[in-house]
């Protein structure tokens, strides 16, 4: 749990920076591995990662994919609700 805490709080930083700073968004949205990375936050190997930003009349939700065979140990931590899943509705003053 700490390690979700700790990239809560990162990622928390980084969406502050990029509210802040258009060019730091826009090099965001262009690159996020490498500006994740800057932050230690990076993808697991051989995923991409991809940010899509919502607007005043848009909010994205993702569907996950549909997982393969799960090990016993991921069936434990999704019955037990290690999933996180998150809500931002907000006013856009852009």
């Amino acid at each position: 749990m700490a390690e979700a805490a700790s990239w809560q709080q990162q990622w928390g930083q980084v969406v502050a920076q990029a509210w802040s700073d258009d060019g730091y968004k826009q090099r965001l949205l262009a690159d996020p591995a490498a500006v994740l990375g800057e932050r230690g936050l990076t993808p697991p190997p051989g995923k991409q990662i991809r940010i899509i930003e919502d607007t005043a009349d848009t909010v994205s939700i993702v569907l996950p994919a549909k997982p393969g065979e799960l090990s016993d140990d991921e069936l434990d931590q999704a019955a037990g609700g290690a999933a996180y899943i998150a809500f931002c509705f907000h006013t856009y003053e852009g």
